[in-house]
């Protein structure tokens, strides 16, 4: 049997048409002009890829393009070779779903696993300095933009300020600040690294006070932890006065289930 490409003796782009055979051990090419062979060991030869060309490589450069890839197949299994386990798994439909499966896998388990824990080290290595800084930033440019002073009576918040401060601590929990304000990005609270937490009005006239205590005690939770983390103590946590658990998440869920039932196009929680 013979198959047909094209010869390139790697040193000029001149094409000449030759057809392969088998002679014994060794592949013959003959063409016009071009007369050769060599055993299989002499011979380097590409792994086949979806329909594009093989080729066929001598040691002095030259070279065979081969289009006809099934007739090269049966051509070099006459000769004695065999496809690498490399290549059959490259064929096989079977090996492409199963990695496809697992790209897939490997992704997710980064994104959900591998990115929150490479997140959490690098924010442990950082100095207290730089949440201060970052804290510092993050407020000045809300203040630019998103956020505006509160609307809220004093009273209000005089009583909404001691409520917070009676929320239980673990010991050695950081100074934490309680800040007002009010932003078009509606109901919303949240904690900065420094330990400052910020309530919103638009918070504040949804919710009830144990609603309002338990989202504060999530976010006191949030800022102890990571002063808990920066100083490599195990993590804290804190409670709110409506349920007394350890347990603030829990008690958020809650809260955001009352508040989301009550108005749902009008809550967003941010940590």
């Amino acid at each position: 049997m013979s198959v047909a490409a094209h010869f390139y003796d790697g040193r000029t782009s001149q094409r000449r048409e030759v057809a392969l055979y088998a002679d014994g051990a060794r592949l013959v090419v003959r063409g016009a002009g071009v007369e050769r062979a060599a055993r299989l060991g002499e011979l380097g030869i590409s792994e086949r890829l979806g329909s594009a060309p093989r080729l066929i490589r001598f040691a002095d450069g030259a070279f065979c393009e081969v289009r006809d890839l099934g007739g090269l197949e049966r051509l070099l299994e006459t000769l004695g070779h065999r496809a690498s386990r490399v290549e059959h798994w490259q064929l096989s439909l079977r090996i492409a779903l199963l990695s496809t499966v697992m790209v897939i896998g490997l992704l997710v388990a980064g994104y959900r696993y591998g990115l929150p824990w490479a997140a959490q080290r690098i924010a442990e290595s950082l100095p207290p300095e730089v949440g201060v800084a970052l804290s510092r930033q993050t407020l000045a440019a809300l203040d630019r933009g998103l956020l505006e002073g509160s609307k809220l009576p004093q009273d209000r918040r005089a009583q909404i300020r001691d409520g917070f401060a009676r929320l239980k601590r673990p010991e050695h929990s950081p100074a934490i600040d309680l800040r007002f304000g009010s932003s078009r990005i509606g109901a919303n609270a949240f904690a900065l690294p420094d330990g400052t937490v910020v309530l919103l009005d638009e918070l504040a006239a949804l919710c009830s006070d144990e609603e309002i205590y338990a989202v504060l005690g999530h976010e006191l939770g949030c800022c102890c932890r990571a002063a808990w983390s920066a100083s490599s103590r195990p993590g804290g946590w804190a409670t709110c006065p409506g349920c007394w658990r350890r347990r603030p998440r829990r008690c958020c869920r809650r809260a955001t289930r009352a508040i989301s039932s009550r108005k749902p196009t009008a809550t967003r929680w941010t940590c």
